[in-house]
């Protein structure tokens, strides 16, 4: 069955059409296709900048408040001795986590979504930030320099891959919720290399959203991020990155507990 162009839109270039009047139609015709295709083009790649825009911003953020945690004792300590500014971080992060999660009117409100996200991105680094404080100063930096390289390289294979993960999301829930129940049972049972292989699985995990996300913010896949969904994906996308520094932070701790207490048994021996 035709489309409702027929061999109009695409005779006169081949001569299936003979009329001055056909030819004009198709040209318009052409042209209408061909403007909106850009437009479209362009939307999307102003809403790509937005996004990685908004995400460089989110990092620089958390890697000031790390830096500030490693390198100014001050602050450790009053953060230490006042508890309750982590747990307003948390139930903050947690909160807004939700309201930006459920809500679609709120992250589509200016100015409002950019206060939410600002918000938030201010909590979750001041816990990023706090956390990191109980790493030594070697493990933080290794563990951003292998967080940065992961997330270059699964840029890149986002982008050149022909694998569609934007229809694999039922796949990558499932793994999270995996990953979940082993977080639960932690709780009660804390042995050191159950923890590795969960970390080692939270690495894996946030790597493969990380390519999910990018193909659905590049949106030239089966499944694509609205346009006006910017705030919701700088967000994705920053919990992403953060989530896999962390696990890198106490795979690279474990490693070095390990390789110390091989050290020390050597000298014993």
């Amino acid at each position: 069955m035709e489309n409702q162009f027929g061999k109009r839109s695409y005779g006169s270039s081949y001569g299936w059409s003979s009329t001055g009047s056909n030819t004009s139609d198709s040209r318009k015709q052409n042209e209408d296709f061909t403007n909106f295709a850009f437009s479209s083009a362009s939307i999307r790649n102003g809403f790509i900048q937005k996004v990685f825009t908004t995400v460089t911003v989110q990092l620089a953020v958390t890697v000031a408040l790390i830096a500030l945690f490693q390198f100014h004792e001050g602050s450790v300590m009053y953060a230490y001795n006042n508890p309750w500014m982590m747990n307003l971080a948390m139930m903050t992060t947690l909160a807004l986590t939700l309201l930006m999660g459920f809500s679609t009117s709120l992250r589509r409100q200016a100015p409002l979504n950019l206060i939410i996200l600002a918000a938030y991105t201010v909590s979750q680094a001041f816990l990023v930030g706090l956390l990191s404080s109980f790493y030594e100063v070697e493990e933080v930096f290794l563990a951003a320099t292998m967080c940065a390289s992961i997330v270059f390289g699964l840029s890149i294979y986002a982008k050149s891959t022909k694998e569609d993960f934007t229809v694999k999301g039922g796949m990558l829930v499932s793994a999270l919720m995996a990953l979940t129940i082993g977080s639960l049972i932690s709780i009660f049972y804390r042995g050191e290399f159950f923890n590795l292989i969960l970390s080692v699985g939270g690495a894996a995990v946030f790597s493969m959203y990380i390519v999910y996300d990018l193909q659905m913010i590049m949106g030239d896949r089966t499944l694509s991020i609205s346009g006006e969904e910017y705030i919701f994906a700088a967000l994705n996308l920053y919990v992403d990155i953060i989530r896999i520094f962390m696990e890198l932070l106490k795979i690279l701790r474990y490693l070095n507990e390990a390789n110390g207490q091989n050290q020390r048994k050597k000298k014993r021996n």
